[in-house]
């Protein structure tokens, strides 16, 4: 097994249905992500961020770049579950992204 072969591996338990993941629409796709509710709580504590007084909703999850393709762009528009929502960040570790995105009423 390559080193390679190995992080995929590694991915496959972490994005596992069984255990963190489940399946969301995003863009038209359906995909095996992992929100974090409690990241996004130390997010809000630790870098002194309110989303709440601008966004009705904000997540924060975790997808596969081989999923979403590649690093959305800030203010990028991105479609979740029939919802429509701004990112408000995003960073990449290569095999992951995490992304933070905002949904607000017109």
């Amino acid at each position: 097994m390559t080193f390679k072969e190995a992080l995929e591996d590694d991915l496959e338990v972490f994005f596992n249905l069984d255990e963190f993941a489940e399946i969301h629409i995003i863009d038209g796709v359906e995909m095996p992500i992992i929100m974090d509710e409690d990241a996004l709580e130390e997010l809000k504590v630790t870098q002194d961020v309110d989303y709440d007084g601008i966004y009705k909703s904000v997540l924060l999850f975790y997808a596969k770049t081989s999923d979403i393709g590649s690093k959305p762009a800030i203010n990028a528009l991105m479609e979740i579950d029939d919802n429509m929502y701004k990112v408000i960040g995003a960073s990449s570790n290569g095999d992951v992204l995490k992304i933070i995105v905002g949904w607000y009423e017109d």
